[in-house]
């Protein structure tokens, strides 16, 4: 998470740094003022870049975080009928096959696809593009 964050935010920082400062939207469409007072647009736009950056990632990392929560029963497990309980739960999933599920985001494929198979970079630039074309 901490990688694709630092992606996110250096993608739309970047975009804004390199954006024509005529074109960088005078009222976002979220609503967050431009309070840095100052002449420069790319600098006083960066509270609404910080407000973009939050839109395009807290659902992921809400996802991630809660996942990791459902997780914990799964790696903290003292010993006794509920572990042997989960591990033989365990043995019966085929993480290769597609329809898997689980009640552990560890082992259900499904997550795993949205999880890792997301394009950060893509949706940090198409949302930094959507949101430069609000302000116009």
């Amino acid at each position: 998470m901490a990688i694709e964050d630092g992606a996110a935010l250096g993608i739309l920082l970047g975009a804004l740094s390199r954006a024509n400062p005529d074109s960088i939207p005078k009222s976002p469409s979220n609503s967050i003022p431009n309070s840095i007072p100052n002449s420069n647009p790319t600098i006083s736009t960066i509270p609404s870049i910080l407000h973009l950056y939050e839109l395009l990632r807290k659902r992921r990392a809400t996802t991630n975080v809660l996942g990791a929560r459902a997780n914990q029963s799964l790696w903290h497990m003292r010993g006794g009928r509920s572990r042997d309980e989960r591990d033989a739960a365990l043995r019966t999933i085929d993480i290769a096959d597609p329809r898997s599920e689980a009640e552990w985001s560890f082992v259900d494929r499904r997550y795993q696809l949205e999880l890792m198979g997301a394009d950060v970079v893509r949706e940090t630039r198409e949302g930094f593009e959507g949101w430069m074309m609000s302000g116009r």
